[in-house]
């Protein structure tokens, strides 16, 4: 997976032969440290070799500017194949992942091949959590967060598409001891065999990127430093 132009560590973090043996989990306990240029390096350099990319992103705003900014360091490609979706609510969110296979099926129907190159769930956990009214809601909406993840699951391993996933971080309390762990954590850990987590740094624009959960890696997590700049990590 390229997330980086430059930075041959980075990008062999997940190699081309993993990238479809497991849904790639990222997450941070900061805002603004750069999942989304991140997610757009990897979306760019899909489309720069002729694949489609489905981003569905939960976030008030896509950050238009920034792909955009990323865009001329790629390859041009054709940008009817950045397929974007912009849910408002946990339901649409849910419809637009249930509705996934179908979109694959008649691409296949038509081309006899698919050309999707990734799909990207940036946000998963924002609109569920947004909604919670009560920790009966809680439960039930958990359920059907599940049943999404096992969706993007079954299309991964079935179609054999890479998929991201982003998440937020909330505070547990566990064994008297303060901890942040990604949102749905269970859910996450269930469903996910590889999970990247970015961090800052006292310099502004370094960031730490580790690997904290691997298949077959060794001596976890492994820690990449990085610099993110206008032309996305370096």
């Amino acid at each position: 997976m390229q997330f980086s132009l430059t930075n041959p560590k980075l990008n062999s973090l997940v190699t081309p032969s993993e990238e479809t043996e497991s849904i790639i989990h990222v997450w941070s306990n900061d805002i603004g440290v750069g999942i989304s240029t991140f997610f757009f390096a990897a979306s760019l350099s899909k489309l720069s070799q002729g694949k489609k990319v489905i981003y569905i992103s939960t976030k008030s705003l896509f950050k238009t500017e920034r792909f955009q900014q990323l865009m001329q360091f790629y390859t041009p490609f054709d940008p009817y194949n950045f397929l974007l979706y912009h849910p408002t609510s946990f339901a649409q969110q849910i419809e637009i992942i249930m509705n996934l296979e179908f979109l694959i099926l008649e691409e296949l129907r038509l081309l006899k091949k698919s050309s999707i190159g990734l799909i990207v769930l940036d946000g998963a956990s924002i609109l569920r959590h947004l909604e919670l009214k009560s920790e009966e809601h809680n439960q039930k909406s958990l359920r059907v967060y599940n049943t999404t993840i096992a969706t993007l699951e079954f299309i991964r391993t079935t179609y054999l598409i890479p998929i991201l996933i982003s998440n937020r971080a909330v505070i547990r309390i566990k064994d008297d001891k303060i901890i942040s762990q990604p949102a749905s954590n269970i859910v996450m850990e269930y469903w996910t065999k590889i999970r990247i987590k970015l961090e800052r740094t006292d310099t502004p624009s370094l960031r730490n990127i580790k690997l904290e959960k691997h298949p077959t890696a060794q001596n976890l997590p492994i820690q990449i430093q990085t610099e993110l700049t206008e032309s996305g990590f370096i």
